[in-house]
This record gives structure tokens, C-alpha cells and sequence, in this order.
């Protein structure tokens, strides 16, 4: 993407889902888990994060754990011979 345009970039849930390939509703779970940075709230509802500060948590390694284990019994053990 090219903000080099705008002075303060900001994304929007889409587009924020967009570039971490995941739903706008995974986003706001991420938020209410915080597992991302918290966005700025504007007219009420809507949510803008900046740009530089999904980079900084990117780059610093703060990638989002999409992949997280699931609480539950645990899988039988053993198989078919």
C-alpha cells in the first residue's frame, strides 16, 4: 500500500483484516483479547489503527497467534497398526 501521501495513515478493520489474511471478526476478538494494538475509536464505532503502529508491532515480532490450542478433553493416543 502507499501512504506516502498522508501525514498519519490509519486502517480500517477491512483493511486491516485484508493484510493479516483474516475476517473483520477475528480482528475485534484480537482486540478484545489484545492481541494487537488497540485502535483509536472514532464517531463511536468505528475503529482506525495506524499505519505505524501495526509495523512496529509486525516487525517487532508481535505477530497475531491465529493458530492458538483449543481448551478441551485431549485426543485419544495410539492409532491403527
Amino acid at each position: 500500500m502507499d501512504f506516502s501521501k498522508d501525514p498519519d495513515p490509519t486502517l480500517t478493520v477491512a483493511t486491516l483484516s485484508r493484510l493479516l489474511h483474516v475476517t473483520p471478526r477475528t480482528i475485534r476478538r484480537m482486540v478484545l483479547r489484545g492481541d494487537i494494538p488497540l485502535p483509536a475509536r472514532v464517531g463511536g464505532r468505528r475503529l482506525l489503527w495506524r499505519v505505524a503502529d501495526i509495523d512496529g508491532f509486525l516487525v517487532s515480532g508481535g505477530t497475531p497467534p491465529l493458530h492458538k490450542k483449543r481448551p478441551g478433553r485431549p485426543r485419544k493416543s495410539g492409532g491403527a497398526s
